[in-house]
């Protein structure tokens, strides 16, 4: 019962606001909250050199991976006062129905 409580309140907010967190459950289930973006990632071709070590060998690929808006690992070691934030949107023009921000919000005065 707890799992679909948690699930309706997840699903009924359009803003989410993500502080660190330490359970590794809760980051990857935020993580995929915020989603994926489409990005490249190259791979360059390295030879060992008995003399002079590593040397790239100017061969490279290039191919299309999705990685999280919001990795887990982020949000684990996120410094005290950022959080991540989700903001969804009606559907624009340009097909974009959300963003994500990284937000360091400012120490209050303690007077």
């Amino acid at each position: 019962a707890g799992d679909t409580f948690a699930t309706q309140i997840n699903d009924n907010s359009s803003t989410k606001i993500v502080l660190r967190v330490y359970d590794p459950d809760t980051a990857d289930t935020m993580a995929r909250t915020f989603g994926n973006r489409e990005t490249s990632k190259e791979t360059r071709q390295v030879v060992v050199k008995p003399i002079a070590g590593k040397e790239e060998t100017g061969s490279m690929s290039v191919r299309d991976v999705k990685e999280f808006r919001a990795d887990p690992d982020i949000i684990k070691s996120l410094p005290t006062g950022c959080a991540f934030v989700l903001m969804n949107h009606a559907l624009r023009p340009n097909g974009k129905s959300s963003d994500v921000f990284k937000l360091r919000f400012p120490a209050l005065n303690q007077n």
